[in-house]
């Protein structure tokens, strides 16, 4: 993996020119609508002096720095190169901006910027925190002490990395269980044994899921795409890592 001072003067010189294309042509709605749709949307972005109170200290620090990007990488990033390492060099390699995503829905959240062929494509990184899910009958609390740490330890960097579409590692306070997808069976055909209510999905991708099966005591992680059967998955951070840095590939090809 490429270190963090190696970003090369091409990768420099192609944020300076995001930097004044990119705020123009996200306020002319090129943002895809599951976002716009939240209203009051306002964008902004970085480097900018723009930055409300109360983000984080290296939300801050991104937002004014002369490269967000690099800057995203060292403050937001790095501290985690151990576990996602795929995904951090994926990102070295492909990420073209950051914006301050403020909406009618969401205070604040920051925008990753990629491109492919001058198609603009968006990951959004929620604010960090205490967990907010409430589902499968367990409190935000009990899913806190319940589930894999190493996986917790995501949600430190953002409390959700989903795309521009809301698809991918969702927010705690949206993840599901399968009652969302499924109707009347009281057990699910894709996760045979485990009851709909039982099963939470922490992300998704078209057809595709990955979630735990909470009627264990150290619930085990699996992941499916309709049709097909369920894969048990024994590291979900390295599965995590893996996705993130195809798909950002994909970004970039």
């Amino acid at each position: 993996m490429r270190r963090l001072g190696d970003v090369d003067k091409a990768c420099l010189d192609r944020q300076t020119r995001y930097r004044h294309v990119m705020t123009k042509k996200i306020l002319k709605k090129e943002l895809p609508d599951a976002i716009r749709d939240e209203g009051g949307i306002k964008v902004v972005m970085a480097p900018t002096e723009q930055i409300p109170k109360g983000l984080p200290a290296a939300w801050s620090k991104v937002l004014r720095s002369n490269d967000p990007v690099r800057t995203t990488l060292e403050e937001i990033w790095h501290p985690w190169q151990q576990q996602v390492p795929r995904t951090i060099e994926a990102l070295q390699s492909a990420l073209r901006g950051i914006a301050l995503l403020q909406t009618g829905e969401t205070a604040a959240s920051l925008l990753y910027v990629f491109e492919d062929d001058g198609e603009r494509f968006f990951h959004r990184g929620y604010r960090s925190g205490s967990i907010k899910g409430d589902t499968c009958g367990l409190s935000a609390k009990e899913l806190s002490s319940r589930l894999p740490a190493k996986f917790l330890d995501l949600y430190k960097i953002h409390d959700g990395w989903p795309d521009g579409l809301g698809v991918g590692l969702l927010p705690s306070r949206g993840w599901f269980d399968l009652t969302c997808i499924y109707d009347d069976d009281e057990l699910s055909e894709v996760v045979p044994g485990v009851p709909l209510e039982d099963f939470l999905v922490v992300w998704e991708q078209d057809s595709r899921y990955l979630g735990f099966d909470m009627t264990k005591k150290r619930p085990r992680c699996l992941a499916w795409e309709a049709g097909e059967p369920h894969e048990v998955v024994p590291n979900i951070v390295t599965w995590l890592d893996e996705e993130w840095a195809q798909q950002i590939a994909d970004f970039s090809d």
